[in-house]
């Protein structure tokens, strides 16, 4: 995005989010996070969360077991979907599952007469600064029943969590695409999401429980919303073509950890063919 910054000399501030440069106008959709469960020890969401302590037996797993060994019905296939195509189907996925069930069914379950609430939480924080229609977007199945459910969550800057979506993630045996759009997502240093599975006991029905796969959260960069600008608060040196001088700049507004680039554009003030260039990280 570029800004007219100092007198007669212009300066462009680029930035680079996930390995790709975006220029002037440029308005680009890309990917800030996703997660299929495929790397088991590496996944990055945190299950049964310490900073939410789990009650109850009930609690997430990732594993690639369908099979409820006699015990719970057998988890949906994943080529079965009401929408869309899940990328891996049949591996490894996040759902919740009866952690001290004799004979060690771990497939989509719940014991329905335990009561259980348990949370798999994202700790780690996406940047989404200068960023629209921020999409929280994931596969899901539930059948639970009226009262055992799935819930979304997401806190932005570290606030409280905030639930999200629908009310109830339940009454659903086939996998279905789910897209979560706020405006709330969007501008902000740290958005962090969550999935929560809640059952009262007291239940005897068998169902599946809630299950996740394929998540992603999705950006549209615009460099015309929330810009942040690039300010020349100090020269050292006289400013004349073929000298070199120091500079020192700050920013109108936070921005996300990454790479960036100052240009300096040719004597008529053009960028096809800059002078000089400048790279740094974020944070220092």
């Amino acid at each position: 995005m570029k800004k007219n910054l100092f007198k007669g000399n212009i300066f462009v501030f680029v930035c680079t989010l996930m390995a790709s440069i975006y220029g002037q106008a440029q308005t680009k959709i890309f990917s800030l996070f996703s997660e299929n469960f495929e790397k088991p020890k590496y996944f990055q969401f945190q299950l049964n969360s310490d900073t939410i302590p789990a009650k109850g037996d009930n609690k997430w797993i990732v594993n690639k077991t369908y099979n409820g060994s006699g015990v719970y019905p057998n988890t949906t296939d994943q080529n079965t979907t009401m929408s869309g195509q899940i990328g891996n189907p049949n591996e490894h996925y996040l759902h919740i599952h009866d952690s001290k069930k004799p004979g060690g069914a771990a497939n989509a379950n719940f014991d329905p007469t335990n009561a259980s609430e348990s949370w798999a939480i994202l700790p780690q924080g996406i940047c989404t600064m200068s960023l629209v229609d921020i999409r929280f977007v994931f596969f899901w199945l539930a059948e639970g029943s009226a009262n055992s459910f799935g819930e979304v969550y997401y806190s932005a800057d570290y606030g409280a969590w905030t639930q999200i979506g629908q009310t109830k993630y339940n009454n659903q045996g086939i996998w279905k695409f789910e897209e979560i759009k706020d405006v709330s997502f969007e501008n902000v240093e740290d958005l962090r999401f969550a999935f929560r599975w809640v059952n009262p006991g007291g239940e005897s029905q068998n169902s599946m429980s809630f299950s996740i796969d394929d998540v992603h959260i999705i950006g549209t960069y615009a460099p015309n919303a929330n810009p942040v600008d690039i300010i020349i608060s100090d020269i050292v040196a006289e400013v004349c073509k073929g000298t070199t001088f120091i500079f020192t700049f700050e920013f109108t507004d936070t921005l996300c950890d990454g790479s960036y680039l100052i240009m300096l554009s040719d004597d008529t003030g053009s960028f096809d063919n800059p002078t000089s260039y400048w790279s740094f990280s974020y944070p220092y």
